[in-house]
């Protein structure tokens, strides 16, 4: 329909193209309208044979526009028969709940003008716990959670003062004998005017499970909808082996189709899916123990390789029997590539350090060399770290011997470092050869740390340092100069 209208409008648009054409140059040359004039006009230019073609370029292009906009039309219509159908089951379907809900309500009550209770169906014993005796003459206060009352007092007051009106229905929480809660969904109906009831008819029915499935039913769309948005492959596989449900992820790893897995069995799909022989262990183990499940593999795809680690989560019913296994894979592949970046610079690290300490060990004195002048002696040297900013020092000449103890801020490589420019430094001082007393060798000693550590220029607030005792002692008369930089000496 759309299409022939469309074509012949192009038609009839696009002939009057040549038409204005050739009008113009017949008027330019001051031809007749004939069809020799025309022929001629199309011999000097050329470009008519052009402009000729417009009405069947144009007429096929609306036609095509036509044969659009007809199946867009079709489209509409078949999907506003469609809507009409679904709104007039969804019309009918409240029609019957609503009737259900008037018609079968599982407790009532009826109460007077003054709130009290005249009557309670058989079935509050199996509701509330209660026994009808119990609450004959009795307010609703403790029926009702202190939160609700107020609420229901409010409902109970717009019946009687609107005994007309058809009052929708509310939820309120009720307390139950043993002072737990459900949720009641309350019908209102005044009847206080009416000589044999006489009392306004609460038809109150327990819908906690339905709140709670509501709640539950919210809950899953949720997750539906992040495991949909997931970059994690999620797979759930019911009891019977059939997947009920695969997220989009899945596309990106597998070489059948999201679609293609859908409501398959386990066994249809091997030799489709390469995962499918882990599914099947998985579920096996699922039936035997029903625990949850982890691993980590190493996977080749086709044109890549992946590392997964992949959970099994038995979902089970209420009576604890399996009712399907979720299954979600997660790509820690670049996880893994970080792990043994991190791995190989730790071992450099480690390597650079575990160096260290062979350099730094090659300048801390044997206890065989301290103990040749001292057979007494001992050291007791623990590094903190691999290397340490803790080192003990001996030297010895002709006629003295020193030892000292050096502490350096810091632990490990930084102070390991300082620990070498102490010993350097100190070396170098007792080299010379020149007679010192301790405290001058300690003065000296810090005077060319500071210089060393450019701490009297540019790094005049960096507090790096050194804790030393120092000794030494005259290999002839035996005696003993100390000085110590916050180190103190005990003397037995």
């Amino acid at each position: 329909m759309y299409a022939k209208k469309f074509l012949r409008f192009g038609l009839l648009f696009g002939a009057c193209f040549p038409l204005m054409a050739w009008a113009l140059d017949l008027y330019l040359f001051n031809k007749e309208f004939a069809l020799s004039s025309i022929a001629e006009i199309h011999h000097i230019n050329k470009i008519h044979w052009i402009v000729d073609l417009a009405p069947f370029v144009l007429g096929a292009v609306f036609y095509l526009m036509g044969k659009q906009v007809e199946k867009n039309y079709n489209k509409q219509v078949e999907y506003g028969q469609e809507l009409e159908s679904k709104i007039l089951k969804i019309e009918e379907l409240e029609k019957w709940q609503h009737s259900l809900l008037e018609k079968s309500s599982e407790l009532i009550l009826v109460i007077d003008d003054q709130k009290k209770i005249k009557y309670a169906s058989p079935s509050v014993e199996s509701v509330l716990q209660f026994q009808e005796k119990d609450l004959i003459s009795s307010s609703l206060n403790h029926l009702v959670n202190q939160i609700s009352l107020d609420s229901l007092n409010r409902y109970i007051n717009d019946s009687i003062n609107n005994p007309n009106d058809e009052l929708a229905l509310e939820n309120f929480q009720f307390i139950k004998k043993d002072q737990s809660e459900i949720c009641i969904e309350i019908g209102i109906q005044n009847f206080l005017d009416d000589q044999l009831i006489k009392g306004i008819i609460l038809n109150c029915r327990d819908i906690s499970e339905r709140i709670r499935a509501e709640k539950e039913q919210e809950m899953r769309s949720k997750m539906q909808s992040l495991s949909e948005n997931s970059p994690d492959i999620i797979v759930r596989i019911d009891k019977n082996e059939v997947v009920r449900y695969a997220n989009p992820a899945i596309n990106g790893y597998c070489s059948a189709s999201r679609k293609e897995i859908l409501d398959r069995s386990l066994s249809e799909l091997e030799g489709k899916v390469r995962m499918v022989e882990m599914w099947k262990s998985f579920m096996n183990k699922a039936k035997d123990t029903g625990d949850k499940q982890a691993i980590e593999l190493h996977i080749p795809m086709s044109d890549m390789e992946v590392d997964m680690h992949i959970s099994a989560i038995p979902e089970k019913n209420d009576d604890g029997d399996l009712e399907s296994l979720l299954i979600v894979h997660h790509d820690i592949t670049e996880q893994k590539k970080q792990e043994k970046k991190l791995a190989l610079m730790n071992k450099r690290i480690s390597d650079s350090i575990n160096y260290s300490k062979r350099i730094q060990k090659s300048i801390i004195p044997s206890i065989e060399s301290i103990q040749m002048a001292f057979p007494k002696s001992f050291i007791w040297y623990e590094a903190k770290d691999v290397v340490s900013g803790d080192i003990p020092y001996f030297f010895e000449n002709d006629s003295h011997y020193y030892i000292a103890v050096i502490d350096c801020t810091g632990h490990g490589v930084p102070g390991a470092m300082l620990s070498i420019i102490g010993n350097l430094l100190l070396t170098d001082i007792l080299n010379d050869n020149i007679e010192r007393n301790t405290a001058e060798i300690l003065d000296l000693f810090h005077a060319r740390l500071v210089a060393t550590l450019k701490q009297d220029t540019i790094n005049k607030n960096v507090a790096d340092g050194m804790d030393v005792a120092l000794c030494k002692i005259d290999k002839s008369f035996k005696e003993l100069d100390y000085a110590g930089a916050h180190r103190p000496l005990f003397l037995k």
